[in-house]
């Protein structure tokens, strides 16, 4: 029997970069977010958390879905599932880290290998959309690195 952990994260892209945040006492970056509190929804677990590790606030009515992935939760005993539901969102304010996140970087897709397995990597370079609609879409999964770093968000502007 599997155990899932249902996790809801912010996909921030700015200056063909996007966001990515290294929790404390971890030795590798995620995507902004976190699990999901009893009874709170996508939007409730996305707007908590991301204040909660970069003193933000995500502007609500600027919410889309990006993708939801599951996987093979990094740093768990085998049958523990993680699920990532992504969203992208405008923010106000200025981001700094919290008590809870040692640093925040802006990633490309050559820094994919700093995002564990079991992660998604929204970091590929889509080709021949030219700003068209943002969609989760799977890449060629290798027996080395299965899981949800295999799929991947095509991002426009990606550099």
């Amino acid at each position: 029997m599997s155990v899932l952990i249902d996790t809801v994260a912010w996909v921030r892209v700015e200056n063909g970069r996007i966001l990515c945040a290294r929790p404390r006492g971890k030795d590798v970056f995620y995507i902004p977010g976190g699990k999901r509190e009893s009874g709170e929804s996508d939007l409730q677990t996305l707007l908590r958390e991301v204040e909660e590790e970069l003193t933000v606030a995500v502007v609500p009515s600027s919410v889309t879905h990006a993708g939801t992935y599951e996987a093979q939760a990094h740093g768990h005993p085998d049958g523990v599932v993680v699920r990532m539901s992504c969203y992208y969102g405008d923010y106000r304010g200025t981001l700094a880290v919290s008590s809870e996140i040692d640093e925040m970087a802006w990633f490309s897709y050559a820094d994919r290998p700093r995002v564990p397995p079991g992660r998604p990597a929204p970091l590929r370079r889509p080709q021949g959309l030219g700003g068209a609609a943002l969609s989760p879409r799977p890449a060629t999964r290798t027996p080395h690195c299965p899981g949800l770093r295999d799929r991947v968000l095509e991002i426009p502007g990606m550099g």
